[in-house]
C-alpha cells in the first residue's frame, strides 16, 4: 500500500529505482530518548577522561579511519585528550585496520577500540563525551545522533545521506564533508575550544528532537 524510508535522502534514492507506483513517503526514525539516557550505565574500566566518541560498525563506510587521522593532526596540541569507538566488529577486517592506522599515526596509547558494548555502556560513554565525532561515508538516517541529542552530547558529523535532515544548522551540530580530516579536526577544536557554546548547541537540539 505504501513505501517508507526514515530519510528524504533516502527516498529519493528509492525513487530513482522506478520500482513503485507511487513516491516513498519519509518516516523518520526515533528513540524513546529518555528512556536512552536513563539507562546510561558507567563507562568500561581503562577509559581515560576526556574523550572523543565514535559509535558505529567497524566497517569502512563508517570511515573510523578519517576521525583517527584528524586526531592525529591536533593531539600534540591536547595531550590529555582520547578517541574511543565503540562497534560491531563484523569480519574484523576493518577493526584491524584501524589498530594497524593507530599505529601508523603513533596514536595506539590515546585510542581504544571497544567492541560490541550493551545499550547501556554505550549510553554511558555518550554522556562523558567531550563530543560524538560521526564520520561515515554513507547513512541514511544516523540513530546514534539522536542518541547523542538524548544524552545532550555535542555532534560532530558528516554531511551525508539524512544526517543534515537531522543536523540542519549549526545550532545543533557541525557537519563536515565526508572524508574530509581537516574539516573534522577543525570542528573538534572548535568544540574543545568552546565547550559552553558545543554544550548549548546539545541542549537546543535535544530540546527540539
Amino acid at each position: 500500500d505504501a513505501t517508507t524510508a526514515c530519510s528524504a535522502a533516502l527516498a529519493k534514492r528509492v525513487d530513482n529505482l522506478a520500482l513503485f507506483r507511487m513516491p516513498t513517503s519519509v518516516i523518520y526514525n526515533g528513540i524513546d530518548s529518555q528512556h536512552f539516557a536513563d539507562q546510561a550505565g558507567p563507562i568500561p574500566e581503562g577509559i581515560r577522561t576526556p574523550y572523543l566518541l565514535n559509535v558505529g560498525n567497524y566497517v569502512p563506510r563508517k570511515g573510523q579511519d578519517v576521525l583517527l587521522k584528524a586526531f592525529s593532526q591536533i593531539a600534540a596540541n591536547y595531550p590529555d585528550l582520547d578517541v574511543v569507538c565503540v562497534g560491531g566488529t563484523d569480519n574484523g577486517s576493518w577493526l584491524h585496520y584501524l589498530k594497524e592506522l593507530a599505529s601508523q599515526l603513533k596514536i595506539t596509547d590515546r585510542v581504544t577500540l571497544l567492541e560490541n558494548q550493551s545499550q547501556s555502556s554505550v549510553a554511558g560513554l555518550m554522556k562523558k563525551a567531550v563530543c560524538l565525532v560521526h564520520t561515515s561515508h554513507n547513512e541514511p538516517f544516523g540513530l546514534v545522533l539522536i542518541e547523542a541529542a538524548a544524552c545532550m552530547t555535542p555532534i560532530i558529523a558528516t554531511r551525508v545521506g539524512g544526517i543534515p535532515e537531522i543536523i540542519p544548522s549549526d545550532d545543533f551540530g557541525l557537519l563536515a564533508s565526508p572524508g574530509n580530516g581537516d574539516e573534522i579536526a577543525r570542528n573538534i577544536c572548535i568544540v574543545l575550544e568552546s565547550p559552553s557554546l558545543a554544550k548549548s548547541n546539545a541542549k537546543t537540539y535535544r530540546d527540539w528532537e
